[in-house]
C-alpha cells in the first residue's frame, strides 16, 4: 500500500510538473512567438525560458533577448566550469589536450557573450559575435572528432549552439 501511494504520488507530481511547464510557456504569446521565429529548436527555446521566472515579466522581444543573452552567458560559465573539472580529472593526454583547447574556446565564447550583451544594449548587430561564438563551439566539437574521441561536452555544445541561434536569430 505504501509503495503504491508513493508511485501514485510520484506520477501525480510528474504530471503536475509537466502541466505547470506547459502552462507557463503557453501563457505567454510573446515567448511562443519569440521561440517560433527563426529558431531551429523551438522546444529548447521554450524550455530555457520556462526555467527562469523572469520570462513571466518580459513585456517585449527586447526583454526576451536580454534574458536569452543572460541565460546563455550563465550556460557558458557552467560549461566552462564542467570543462575545467574534466580537465583536472583527465589522465589521457589526448583528451586532456582537446579539453584544454575547448577550455580556451569557452573563455572566448564568454567574452563573445559579454560583447553580445553590450552590442545588444547599444543596438549593434549580434551576427558577427554570434558567428565567432558558434565557430569556437564547432572547433571544440571538431577537435574531439579529429582525435576520434567521444566528447563529454557534446550535448552541452549542442545546447550552446541552440542558445547562440536563439540570440542571433531573434536579435532586434
Amino acid at each position: 500500500m505504501g509503495k503504491l501511494f508513493f508511485t501514485s504520488s510520484s506520477l501525480i507530481f510528474l504530471i503536475f510538473l509537466s502541466c505547470v511547464t506547459k502552462l507557463a510557456t503557453s501563457q505567454s504569446p510573446l515567448v511562443t512567438t519569440f521561440c517560433h521565429t527563426k529558431i531551429q529548436d523551438p522546444e529548447f527555446c521554450l524550455k530555457i525560458f520556462a526555467s527562469d521566472p523572469r520570462f513571466q515579466t518580459a513585456k517585449t522581444v527586447h526583454d526576451l533577448e536580454t534574458l536569452a543573452i543572460d541565460l546563455g552567458a550563465k550556460f557558458v560559465k557552467g560549461i566552462s566550469n564542467k570543462c575545467s573539472i574534466l580537465l583536472q580529472r583527465e589522465t589521457d593526454r589526448n583528451i586532456k589536450a582537446v579539453l584544454g583547447s575547448c577550455s580556451g574556446a569557452y573563455s572566448l565564447i564568454s567574452i563573445d557573450f559579454n560583447s553580445m550583451r553590450v552590442a545588444f544594449q547599444t543596438a549593434r548587430p549580434l551576427s558577427e559575435l554570434g558567428a565567432g561564438a558558434r565557430a569556437a563551439v564547432l572547433k571544440c566539437n571538431q577537435d574531439f572528432d579529429d582525435m576520434n574521441l567521444a566528447s563529454p561536452l557534446a550535448q552541452d555544445n549542442h545546447d550552446l549552439l541552440n542558445f547562440i541561434q536563439i540570440i542571433v536569430g531573434n536579435s532586434v
